[in-house]
């Protein structure tokens, strides 16, 4: 396969590295148009601007910034297949890399790792929904765990697994929820995926979205799972984030009155056409098994 956009990458990276034309053509022993030619041609094959010319130097632009990174770890990682290969010391492991949502991310997908993909290097981050869309995209993980789907030529998108969101108290909390009047008055510790996880369960349950009270907020759940179980407030997460301290009996679910329930669906994204690696097709599998199991 032919692959013409790859010839101009050395002179996009001498560029990034340099931070500007003339200073990464005497890097590349190139004329300063000639550098220029590439990165025009680069472009076209991108369909997007990679640099803004500044009085000061060509500055990256967001998706210049992307494509540094995919190349900056594609080329890391073929440095270490290199020294793999020289040292004789061959390996069958594999590599996954995964953006996802962190109630999903770190409750279902780093479990399921750890204890089934001993033998495969794991690349596991938690950006926001819409980072592990763009982390997607430019192929700097090979698959992502997202809330909604995401309806798009450049994309595969299918369903994951169905989620419970629940309203969690503390153990002792005798807190009866009536309505969503009485929902907006209380103390709700909140956390980077929240809205989008407390608008939901509002939806589901009382058919509308109220705005809530917010006494604190952090960026991931442990801190307000410890808080809700002091007793400083409520929030809404994932049931499968709460489980351990359900279990142990440190938290308890608060269910409206009307009984009703808030479920959520997550999805696995990949570019659309992209090879799938052998670790990717047995992940999707294993997490498409405990789907069925939940039914």
């Amino acid at each position: 396969m032919d692959y013409p956009e790859t010839r101009y990458l050395a002179a996009f990276m001498a560029v990034c590295a340099e931070g500007g034309f003339h200073r990464a053509g005497e890097k590349l022993h190139l004329s300063q148009p000639a550098v220029s030619y590439q990165i025009r041609m680069l472009e076209q094959v991108m369909k997007v601007p990679l640099f803004e010319r500044t009085p000061r130097g060509a500055m990256l632009t967001e998706a210049g910034e992307m494509l540094r990174d995919y190349c900056s770890r594609s080329l890391s990682d073929l440095a270490a297949l290199r020294a793999q290969l020289q040292s004789g010391e061959m390996s069958a492991r594999g590599t996954l890399k995964i953006a996802s949502v962190s109630g999903f991310g770190r409750y279902v997908l780093f479990p399921l790792l750890a204890r089934e993909f001993a033998d495969v290097r794991v690349e596991l981050r938690y950006p926001t929904q819409d980072d592990v869309i763009r982390f997607v995209a430019a192929g700097i993980c090979d698959l992502g765990v997202i809330y909604e789907s995401k309806t798009s030529s450049l994309f595969d998108c299918s369903p994951l697994t169905n989620e419970e969101l629940v309203l969690i108290g503390q153990k002792d909390s005798q807190l009866t929820i009536g309505g969503l009047e009485q929902v907006s008055r209380l103390p709700f510790i909140t956390y980077d995926e929240s809205e989008y996880v407390i608008g939901r369960w509002m939806r589901a349950c009382f058919g509308e979205q109220a705005s809530l009270r917010s006494v604190a907020h952090f960026e991931e759940l442990e801190e307000v799972m410890e808080l809700v179980r002091l007793g400083r407030g409520v929030s809404v997460v994932p049931d499968h984030c709460a489980r351990t301290f359900l279990e142990q009996g440190s938290l308890r679910v608060i269910r409206p009155r009307n009984r009703k329930r808030a479920t959520n669906k997550v999805y696995a994204i990949t570019r659309a056409g992209a090879y799938r690696s052998q670790e990717t097709e047995r992940l999707l599998k294993m997490l498409g098994e405990n789907r069925q199991t939940q039914r």
